[in-house]
């Protein structure tokens, strides 16, 4: 028995997608018969079975899929070949896409971007609650039970509650930038090795990626979105997606103003 509908009349438009507000259509898990969801481009984006739901402003759509006891709420965006599922909750501004996997007991909030399971990390407290803690590598936040905030704060919190706490999410903090620090060095070396070059964007282009990472709650999806509304930015976007994702992935050099002169 299906357990949502898609409601034609409510929909929304994205880059060539639409889609459609969900509504239940029985009781299960949090959700009662008649409440109304997020957004989703087709039922393959989420499954009739167990208790996944996607909430309040939230898209999926794409490919993406969210199943098992997964949860996507808040603006959240769920799109590409993503997957969301086990008891895993995608929320905030966050955005998941690409090949990415967001599963078990993660919680991935705020404005992170998930493109790969590498973009995220979860750690289990076995020390006190058993419960389980998230670390988000595009925004460097740390998600703990009700607590949201960086590495320091996340310490800070640890000590006030008990020196014990305090030593053991200290060392977690202090092990991912340990495992970050390794990280840079081999990318480092290789695009030394292989000569890889950043890549170049027109200064009106820039300007939008700094405007939209300076902007509490942008994610990369929400940021083309926003470049879409300009007539200049949207020409260039059209043909140039991938760099545009590239660029605010992995940063980029803005071209000379005369390389643009005709």
């Amino acid at each position: 028995m299906k357990k949502y509908e898609l409601l034609k009349d409510d929909t929304k438009e994205i880059s060539g997608h639409t889609l459609y507000r969900i509504k239940a259509l029985r009781d299960f898990g949090d959700v009662t018969k008649g409440d109304l969801g997020g957004y989703i481009e087709s039922e393959n984006n989420l499954s009739h079975f167990d208790n996944a739901w996607v909430f309040g402003d939230a898209w999926v759509f794409g490919d993406a899929r969210v199943y098992d006891n997964a949860e996507v709420y808040g603006n959240a965006w769920v799109f590409g070949d993503a997957r969301v599922f086990g008891d895993a909750e995608v929320y905030g501004n966050a955005d998941v896409f690409g090949d990415a996997r967001v599963c078990g007991d993660a919680w991935v909030c705020g404005n992170a971007v998930i493109k790969s399971t590498e973009d995220y990390i979860v750690f289990k407290n076995n020390w006190s609650s058993g419960r389980y803690f998230t670390y988000t590598k595009s925004n460097k936040m740390w998600k703990a039970g009700c607590f949201y905030g960086t590495g320091q704060e996340l310490i800070e919190k640890a000590y006030a509650d008990s020196e014990l706490s305090g030593k053991c999410y200290e060392a977690y903090v202090k092990l991912v930038e340990q495992l970050e620090e390794i990280q840079v060095d081999i990318v480092v070396n290789t695009i030394d090795k292989i000569g890889l070059k950043r890549v170049v964007v027109p200064k009106y282009i820039a300007d939008k990626i700094e405007y939209c990472k300076g902007a509490e709650g942008y994610g990369l999806f929400h940021a083309m979105d926003y470049c879409f509304g300009y007539k200049d930015s949207a020409e260039w976007l059209e043909y140039n997606q991938e760099t545009f994702a590239r660029a605010w992935l992995d940063g980029y050099e803005m071209e000379a103003e005369n390389d643009t002169e005709v």
